[in-house]
């Protein structure tokens, strides 16, 4: 659609003109449910018109290179405009016939509110559009809180990365998503074995059966209750939220560090859609890559029913050599998967959202190579692949009232599961080929449901319980490769059950308060040994704790904003493998207490600063950690005490409309305290996997060139400070102190786009973890080094 010309977008408008005012005033305020997309504001609009059965027009140049952060919800016509328009420099006059014309916010006369009582000397408001309520909401929404609350007011620290589809491959991930922000620290054994941590927040680099620090949802959906974060691609996600914890009030155990929060676009029920991408990657001193992805929106009945379907298949092409076996490029990744998801709006405010997610990592060697040999080479007598499969069932039943009252039901069920190779040869004979093989065996099944009210005001509430049923199971193997024989492994049977509830009372127009609670009961049983058998049970201990959270929040200027907050997290406890083959022992619950302080600023129209900062502190009592010992093998066990102390800010700064800069940085201090004597001899050794400064920023220039078409060149610089790969002088392995840039260029002439980019540009060589095959740490000569440059070129069309 053109840039300069009108912005038009015709629906059905029968029985709404009857006058030119009565247009206006029923159009404005009949209620609607919008689902508009994140984008160019120009498109926006169109949808905006589509779904709400109005006429949008105007003069205006420029709208293409202006972004909103789109609207989503059941609300009047007026309103959703209003609050796609905010802060985009544009307003919305209405004009006869139940439509509205856009113009340039200064030009934008007063309201017209037919269907309010009139005011004397109305206040302007920033769309120039009537609202229902008098405050009106931000465009950004935290839906991570579970009452979608503003941006601006919300108590907390949360970073928000709205993704564009435009361009972007099907090679984006959790990991790749990481990379890019400071606060999101990831291992790199490699996709589909990574740990995450937020904010510091890090136990250990070795995956075990000790419960995630920061959980990660498919919207309402919890993926996982343990091990490694599954890697999902995140072609055709909304946006992704990083919600900083501890977050034990809204989401329970396992999210001490916080949680994240992947936001899918959720089916069309009014236009038959459709994407697809290709794209081609050529990597300095490796193998070439290629990713194929596409997405098919159909209606099934107008307004009623629809279908998404999203498809994808990525190879990243492997770049190090393996000099004993005599094989190049062995560290490939293949992922494949898929999603579908249905939605179905029978009307009256309710929305059931019924979804798949299954994805599969073929990995046939590891990505670690070796310090003492030539750049990207090591030496190892077996390959050492890595298979994950991962399926996901999800029922999300939503109802909203007109009043703000709404209700939540979801329910995941997921099936996990992996198979991991280790090279453990130097354990017995170098002569030997040994290995050591893991399959880990999950299966999770999630419920909650929820009822929240936000009022004008912003005060609100919020209650729910939720249930978590998860099956654990590790099998271990060691041996030749002919012959392996069983060793002891673990089964853990977890089973959760909370209730909890929120409350935010407004002091003042500019004060509230917020406080929260979660109770939770659970029980462990464990087994130590994959097969279930009677003599072997192990029952574990029922545990109930009650985790709560305190915040406030203040306006202190139009857009600007402080908070401070407190809150609380555990994990549970559970039985685990010990030093030495064939033990096993309980490992206790750890809790952590975090209090933080910060300040928000929001941009206001089309250019201007937006930002953030904030100060936090954490005691961390019982630290679980997944460890291994002198030979290899791991073991799991609470390791001490921790503090944990850190700096955040963001910037993001649009001088001129299509120029965007932005900016974060993270700076954290932690040590381990009172440590176990048999892990580190004295206080103060470092967390791992966290560097003590990490930064991140970027350049994005977007124009018009000509009527329909426009250009976009971007740059983006990462530097990822020094860290270590664990506690203690064994694991001191020194990690990290290494900076990227990757470089790109795209082109969009509606359906087409073209991008090129260059990732790596300056080739760096950093070591970005320090470990790869467990059975090899005592030579401290492991390294993973960073891809090397890589060009990448991809097409895109968009119906």
């Amino acid at each position: 659609m053109s840039a300069s010309n009108l912005v038009r977008a015709v629906a059905v408008l029968a029985c709404l003109a009857a006058t030119p005012i009565a247009g206006v005033a029923a159009t404005a305020a009949a209620a609607a449910r919008f689902v508009v997309d994140a984008g160019p504001l120009d498109a926006a609009l169109a949808q905006l018109a589509q779904q709400g059965s109005i006429d949008i027009g105007g003069t205006v140049a420029g709208l293409a290179t202006v972004r909103t952060a789109g609207v989503k919800g059941r609300m009047p016509v007026a309103r959703a405009l209003a609050q796609l328009l905010r802060g985009t420099g544009y307003a919305a006059v209405p004009v006869g016939g139940g439509g509205f014309r856009i113009v340039a916010a200064a030009a934008a006369a007063p309201p017209a509110r037919p269907w309010r009582r009139p005011r004397a000397a109305p206040a302007p408001v920033e769309a120039a559009v009537p609202t229902e309520v008098p405050d009106q909401p931000a465009t950004i929404t935290v839906t991570a809180s579970k009452r979608d609350a503003g941006l601006l007011r919300f108590p907390g620290s949360v970073t928000i990365v709205q993704l564009d589809d435009s361009g972007r491959t099907a090679t984006t991930d959790m990991h790749a998503l990481a990379s890019g922000l400071p606060i999101l620290q990831s291992t790199d054994l490699g996709a589909g074995r990574n740990k995450l941590f937020i904010r510091g927040v890090a136990d250990s680099s070795f995956v075990g059966p000790t419960r995630s620090t920061a959980s990660v949802y498919f919207g309402d959906v919890q993926l996982g209750y343990g091990g490694p974060d599954p890697n999902l691609n995140l072609y055709d996600v909304e946006r992704v939220e990083v919600l900083e914890g501890p977050q034990g009030a809204l989401y329970g155990a396992g999210s001490i560090g916080g949680i994240v929060r992947l936001s899918p676009h959720a089916p069309q029920l009014d236009r038959i859609a459709a994407r697809a991408t290709a794209s081609a990657s050529a990597t300095q001193d490796g193998k070439p890559g290629y990713d194929l992805a596409a997405m098919v929106n159909l209606p099934l009945v107008s307004d009623v029913v629809a279908l998404r379907l999203v498809g994808y298949h990525a190879r990243e092409g492997g770049y190090i050599d393996d000099l004993r076996r005599g094989r190049s490029d062995i560290n490939s990744v293949v992922t494949s998967g898929g999603r579908l998801a249905l939605r179905v709006e029978p009307g009256d405010g309710w929305t059931i959202d019924l979804g798949a997610v299954t994805q599969t990592i073929d990995a046939p060697d590891s990505q670690y190579a070796l310090l003492s040999l030539p750049p990207l080479n090591r030496r190892s007598a077996i390959a050492q692949p890595f298979e994950d499969d991962f399926l996901l069932g999800r029922a999300v039943i939503t109802k909203d009232w007109d009043s703000g009252l709404k209700l939540v039901s979801a329910t995941g069920l997921i099936d996990h599961h992996s198979d991991d190779r280790y090279d453990a040869t130097r354990t017995v004979r170098p002569d030997v080929p040994l290995a050591y093989d893991t399959r880990d065996r999950n299966r999770l099944i999630t419920h909650e449901t929820r009822l929240s009210r936000v009022l004008p005001d912003g005060a609100g509430w919020l209650v729910g319980a939720s249930l978590i049923d998860d099956d654990a199971r590790i099998e271990r193997t060691f041996g030749p490769l002919g012959a392996p024989r069983d060793i002891t492994g673990v089964t853990n049977h977890a089973f959760d059950l909370s209730a909890f509830g929120e409350l935010t009372y407004a002091l003042g127009p500019d004060l509230r308060l917020t406080g929260g609670a979660r109770a939770t009961w659970t029980r462990v049983d464990s087994d130590p040994s994959f097969s279930r058998a009677d003599n072997k049970f192990v029952r574990g201990r029922r545990n109930l704790r009650l985790s709560p959270t305190v915040a406030m929040d203040w306006l202190i200027a139009p857009s600007l904003a402080w908070f401070a907050r407190y809150g609380e997290g555990f994990r549970t406890g559970g039985l685990a493998v010990a030093p030495g083959v064939g033990r096993v022992a309980n490992y206790d619950p750890d809790v952590i207490r975090v209090g933080e302080t910060g300040v928000r600023l929001e941009r206001r129209g089309a250019t201007g600063i937006a930002g953030s900062a904030s100060l936090s502190y954490a005691r961390w009592s019982r630290i679980q950690a997944d460890l291994i010992d002198r030979n290899g093998f791991p073991f799991t066990t609470n390791i001490g005490k921790g503090r944990i102390a850190g700096l955040e800010a963001v910037l993001d700064w649009v001088p001129v409309v299509g120029l965007r800069l932005t900016t974060s940085m993270f700076i954290n201090k932690s040590d381990l305290d009172e440590p176990i004597t048999a892990l580190s001899r004295q206080d103060g050794d470092m967390l791992p996997d966290t560097p003590k400064v990490s930064f991140a920023g970027s350049a994005d220039y977007r124009w018009a060139a000509g009527r329909d078409a426009s250009f976009n060149v971007a740059a983006q610089a990462r530097y990822t400070g020094r860290s270590v790969a664990g506690v203690g002088p064994m694991l001191d392995l020194k990690q990290g102190n290494y900076a990227e840039i990757d470089v790109s260029a795209g082109w969009t002439r509606h359906p087409v786009g073209l991008t090129i980019g260059i990732d790596n540009i300056a080739n760096a060589r950093g070591n970005r973890f320090a470990l790869g095959n467990p059975f090899a740490v005592l030579a401290r000569d492991q390294t993973t080094p960073l891809r090397p440059r890589t060009l990448r070129a991809g097409v895109n069309l968009d119906w």
